[in-house]
């Protein structure tokens, strides 16, 4: 909720503290799928961003400016604005297994799954002769989050998945 809040406040140029979001609330919000990592921060994120924008353009239309300044003289709202925008992600094709099979048809009929993360992971480990006694010394873990739009929650979803990473 924070990082949408984030994202409408940063595209409609208007105080954090001034949006509200609604969520899990089943008649108001549209199933936007898994919420695993940080997925919906891309999915929910992009739909909040284009709804934003759609949102001042209304408004811009009928002379308000949501930066704190009065609507034009004259022009007041006399019944809510809605607006509706539902995000898309680009199609993409699953990753081949060998380098043979990298001849994909195309991306038609993957709609659900895309790239948004990339990540790796290295463990130095110490292991007794005989194959007992595993013990990791070090994990080492780096990630190309792009912009990050919450650090702290991109923190938790780092170490998360360094811990996720540990006990595999």
């Amino acid at each position: 909720d924070t990082t949408m809040a984030q994202i409408a406040a940063e595209v409609l140029e208007h105080p954090f503290d001034r949006v509200r979001v609604v969520s899990s609330d089943t008649d108001r919000c549209p199933d936007a799928g898994m919420t695993t990592a940080s997925r919906q921060t891309f999915i929910s994120g992009n739909a909040v961003a284009g709804a934003a924008r759609e949102l001042r353009a209304q408004l811009a239309a009928r002379g308000v400016n949501l930066n704190g300044e009065n609507p034009a003289e004259g022009t007041t709202l006399t019944e809510p604005v809605r607006v509706e925008y539902r995000y898309r992600p680009p199609a993409t094709v699953h990753l081949p297994e060998e380098i043979n099979d990298a001849e994909a048809p195309g991306p038609d009929g993957f709609p659900i799954h895309f790239s948004y993360c990339f990540t790796t992971m290295a463990a130095v480990i110490e292991v007794n002769p005989d194959g007992s006694g595993l013990k990791v010394r070090k994990l080492i873990t780096a990630q190309d989050v792009g912009r990050a739009v919450h650090p702290q929650n991109v923190l938790g979803q780092t170490e998360g998945a360094a811990v996720m990473g540990y006990g595999y």
